[in-house]
Protein backbone atom coordinates (compact mmCIF):
# COMPACT_ATOMS: atom_id res chain seq x y z
CA UNK A 1 0.00 0.00 0.00
CA UNK A 2 0.78 3.59 -0.66
CA UNK A 3 0.99 4.03 3.60
CA UNK A 4 3.76 1.28 3.58
CA UNK A 5 1.40 -1.10 5.61
CA UNK A 6 1.39 -4.99 4.94
CA UNK A 7 -0.63 -6.21 2.80
CA UNK A 8 -2.32 -10.08 2.99
CA UNK A 9 -2.74 -11.18 -1.15
CA UNK A 10 -3.99 -14.54 -2.30
CA UNK A 11 -2.73 -15.36 -5.12
CA UNK A 12 -4.07 -17.88 -7.85
CA UNK A 13 -2.71 -18.80 -11.39
CA UNK A 14 -4.80 -21.43 -14.13
CA UNK A 15 -3.66 -22.32 -17.28
CA UNK A 16 -6.30 -21.16 -19.86
CA UNK A 17 -7.67 -24.12 -21.40
CA UNK A 18 -7.09 -25.05 -25.55
CA UNK A 19 -3.96 -22.29 -25.55
CA UNK A 20 -1.15 -23.01 -27.70
CA UNK A 21 1.20 -21.82 -26.54
CA UNK A 22 0.07 -22.16 -22.76
CA UNK A 23 -1.44 -19.08 -21.77
CA UNK A 24 -2.08 -18.53 -17.91
CA UNK A 25 -4.36 -16.23 -16.41
CA UNK A 26 -3.40 -15.12 -12.58
CA UNK A 27 -5.46 -13.54 -9.89
CA UNK A 28 -4.62 -11.59 -6.67
CA UNK A 29 -6.78 -10.93 -4.63
CA UNK A 30 -6.08 -8.54 -1.42
CA UNK A 31 -7.29 -10.44 1.93
CA UNK A 32 -5.67 -7.72 4.48
CA UNK A 33 -9.24 -7.91 5.98
CA UNK A 34 -9.81 -11.32 6.31
CA UNK A 35 -6.86 -12.15 7.49
CA UNK A 36 -7.27 -9.44 10.44
CA UNK A 37 -10.60 -11.02 11.32
CA UNK A 38 -9.24 -14.46 11.39
CA UNK A 39 -6.67 -13.37 13.95
CA UNK A 40 -9.61 -11.52 16.18
CA UNK A 41 -11.51 -14.67 16.38
CA UNK A 42 -8.43 -17.01 17.25
CA UNK A 43 -7.32 -14.42 20.12
CA UNK A 44 -10.71 -14.34 21.23
CA UNK A 45 -10.86 -18.18 21.19
CA UNK A 46 -7.93 -18.67 22.78
CA UNK A 47 -9.07 -16.42 25.88
CA UNK A 48 -12.50 -17.76 26.02
CA UNK A 49 -10.68 -21.50 26.06
CA UNK A 50 -8.32 -20.24 28.77
CA UNK A 51 -11.41 -18.93 30.87
CA UNK A 52 -13.07 -22.10 30.52
CA UNK A 53 -10.24 -24.47 31.62
CA UNK A 54 -8.99 -21.96 34.56
CA UNK A 55 -12.51 -21.11 35.54
CA UNK A 56 -12.80 -22.15 39.57
CA UNK A 57 -16.82 -23.78 38.56
CA UNK A 58 -16.90 -26.45 36.55
CA UNK A 59 -18.14 -25.51 33.02
CA UNK A 60 -20.66 -28.42 31.08
CA UNK A 61 -21.92 -28.61 27.62
CA UNK A 62 -24.29 -31.05 27.00
CA UNK A 63 -26.09 -32.35 23.48
CA UNK A 64 -29.59 -33.21 22.91
CA UNK A 65 -28.84 -37.26 23.76
CA UNK A 66 -27.79 -35.77 27.48
CA UNK A 67 -24.14 -36.90 26.68
CA UNK A 68 -21.32 -34.92 27.64
CA UNK A 69 -19.46 -32.70 24.81
CA UNK A 70 -17.35 -30.82 26.90
CA UNK A 71 -16.31 -30.75 30.45
CA UNK A 72 -13.56 -28.66 32.16
CA UNK A 73 -10.83 -29.26 34.69
CA UNK A 74 -13.09 -27.63 37.38
CA UNK A 75 -16.20 -30.06 37.26
CA UNK A 76 -13.66 -33.32 36.56
CA UNK A 77 -12.11 -32.13 39.85
CA UNK A 78 -15.58 -32.32 41.76
CA UNK A 79 -16.50 -35.51 40.65
CA UNK A 80 -12.84 -37.49 39.92
CA UNK A 81 -13.53 -38.51 36.84
CA UNK A 82 -11.34 -37.26 33.87
CA UNK A 83 -12.63 -35.41 30.58
CA UNK A 84 -11.67 -38.30 28.89
CA UNK A 85 -14.34 -40.94 31.15
CA UNK A 86 -17.04 -38.03 30.82
CA UNK A 87 -16.99 -36.97 27.19
CA UNK A 88 -19.41 -39.46 25.47
CA UNK A 89 -20.85 -40.24 28.65
CA UNK A 90 -24.59 -39.26 29.94
CA UNK A 91 -25.23 -37.22 32.65
CA UNK A 92 -27.63 -39.66 34.17
CA UNK A 93 -25.09 -42.35 34.77
CA UNK A 94 -23.71 -39.73 37.46
CA UNK A 95 -27.05 -38.57 39.26
CA UNK A 96 -27.82 -39.92 43.30
CA UNK A 97 -30.22 -42.06 42.31
CA UNK A 98 -32.98 -40.43 44.30
CA UNK A 99 -32.27 -37.24 42.02
CA UNK A 100 -32.25 -38.79 38.70
CA UNK A 101 -36.26 -38.81 38.10
CA UNK A 102 -36.26 -35.03 39.08
CA UNK A 103 -33.08 -33.86 36.74
CA UNK A 104 -34.53 -36.35 33.45
CA UNK A 105 -37.83 -34.24 34.05
CA UNK A 106 -36.27 -31.08 34.08
CA UNK A 107 -34.06 -31.91 30.88
CA UNK A 108 -37.23 -33.39 28.97
CA UNK A 109 -38.74 -29.58 29.93
CA UNK A 110 -35.51 -27.97 28.70
CA UNK A 111 -35.85 -29.80 25.54
CA UNK A 112 -39.71 -29.10 24.99
CA UNK A 113 -38.34 -25.09 25.47
CA UNK A 114 -39.34 -24.89 29.17
CA UNK A 115 -37.63 -24.06 32.47
CA UNK A 116 -35.56 -21.64 30.14
CA UNK A 117 -33.75 -19.97 33.21
CA UNK A 118 -33.94 -22.90 36.06
CA UNK A 119 -31.52 -23.41 38.71
CA UNK A 120 -31.03 -26.23 40.85
CA UNK A 121 -29.17 -28.19 43.45
CA UNK A 122 -28.74 -32.21 42.74
CA UNK A 123 -26.30 -34.60 44.39
CA UNK A 124 -23.76 -37.01 42.17
CA UNK A 125 -21.76 -39.70 42.93
CA UNK A 126 -17.97 -38.97 42.88
CA UNK A 127 -15.62 -41.20 41.38
CA UNK A 128 -14.80 -42.48 45.13
CA UNK A 129 -18.62 -43.24 46.46
CA UNK A 130 -19.23 -39.86 47.99
CA UNK A 131 -22.05 -37.84 47.63
CA UNK A 132 -20.89 -34.26 46.01
CA UNK A 133 -23.67 -31.48 46.21
CA UNK A 134 -23.85 -29.46 43.00
CA UNK A 135 -25.80 -26.02 41.87
CA UNK A 136 -26.15 -25.57 38.38
CA UNK A 137 -28.00 -22.93 36.01
CA UNK A 138 -28.25 -24.86 32.81
CA UNK A 139 -28.93 -22.49 29.40
CA UNK A 140 -30.29 -23.62 26.27
CA UNK A 141 -27.58 -23.68 23.57
CA UNK A 142 -29.38 -22.59 20.49
CA UNK A 143 -28.43 -22.50 16.86
CA UNK A 144 -30.54 -20.99 14.25
CA UNK A 145 -33.74 -21.24 16.57
CA UNK A 146 -33.21 -25.01 17.34
CA UNK A 147 -31.58 -26.30 20.43
CA UNK A 148 -28.48 -28.29 20.09
CA UNK A 149 -27.59 -29.22 23.53
CA UNK A 150 -27.21 -27.19 26.61
CA UNK A 151 -24.42 -25.63 29.21
CA UNK A 152 -23.70 -24.61 32.15
CA UNK A 153 -21.22 -23.61 35.16
CA UNK A 154 -21.68 -25.81 37.99
CA UNK A 155 -20.57 -24.86 41.47
CA UNK A 156 -19.67 -27.54 44.62
CA UNK A 157 -22.16 -26.45 47.37
CA UNK A 158 -21.10 -29.83 49.26
CA UNK A 159 -19.75 -28.35 52.16
CA UNK A 160 -22.53 -25.88 52.36
CA UNK A 161 -25.38 -28.24 52.68
CA UNK A 162 -22.84 -30.15 54.98
CA UNK A 163 -23.40 -26.84 57.65
CA UNK A 164 -27.06 -26.47 56.50
CA UNK A 165 -27.95 -29.93 58.06
CA UNK A 166 -25.38 -28.99 61.28
CA UNK A 167 -26.98 -25.93 61.71
CA UNK A 168 -30.38 -27.74 61.56
CA UNK A 169 -29.26 -30.68 64.01
CA UNK A 170 -27.79 -28.22 66.62
CA UNK A 171 -31.33 -25.70 66.03
CA UNK A 172 -33.20 -28.75 66.55
CA UNK A 173 -31.15 -29.51 70.07
CA UNK A 174 -31.87 -26.15 71.19
CA UNK A 175 -35.86 -26.44 70.67
CA UNK A 176 -36.23 -29.85 71.97
CA UNK A 177 -34.49 -28.86 75.19
CA UNK A 178 -35.58 -27.94 78.70
CA UNK A 179 -32.40 -26.08 80.21
CA UNK A 180 -31.87 -22.76 79.57
CA UNK A 181 -29.45 -21.56 76.18
CA UNK A 182 -26.88 -18.80 76.49
CA UNK A 183 -24.28 -17.89 73.92
CA UNK A 184 -21.95 -15.33 73.85
CA UNK A 185 -19.19 -14.59 71.44
CA UNK A 186 -15.53 -14.62 72.46
CA UNK A 187 -15.94 -11.04 74.12
CA UNK A 188 -18.80 -11.91 75.73
CA UNK A 189 -21.34 -10.87 73.82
Amino acid sequence: RKDGSLVHIEYTISQIPGTEPRELVSVARDITERKRIQDEVATSEAKYRSLVETASAGVVTIDLKGEFVFVNEALCGMVGYSQKELIGSNFADFLYPDDGAQLLDLFAEGLAGQNEHSTFEFRTIHRDGHIVWLYSSPVALVHENDTIGFSAIIHDITERKRMEEELLRLSDAVRMTSDAIIIIDLKGK
